[in-house]
């Protein structure tokens, strides 16, 4: 039983953070979360389009393109 008493006497011990400070977390977090979502976005999105753009060079030939817009299979003469 000492272990409980020891994590009851070791909460009563700690600095809890402030209602004000709480919220600076809080808004740092999301900031950060923000800026982060932008830059995977971007970085997704160079990787996709020049994914396809390799992929389009090897099906050149083919009937089967990948159209960047749709994200879908297009069969047929590629348009330009």
């Amino acid at each position: 039983m000492g272990f409980i008493k020891d994590i009851f006497k070791l909460l009563r011990n700690t600095t809890w953070p402030t209602r004000k400070e709480s919220w600076i977390d809080f808004r740092s977090i999301m900031e950060y979360t923000a800026f982060f979502v932008v830059i995977i976005y971007i970085f997704d999105q160079l990787i996709v389009s020049g994914l396809i753009r390799f992929i389009n060079i090897f099906l050149e030939n083919s009937i089967i393109y990948l159209d960047k817009n749709k994200f879908a299979v297009t069969k047929g003469k590629k348009d330009g």
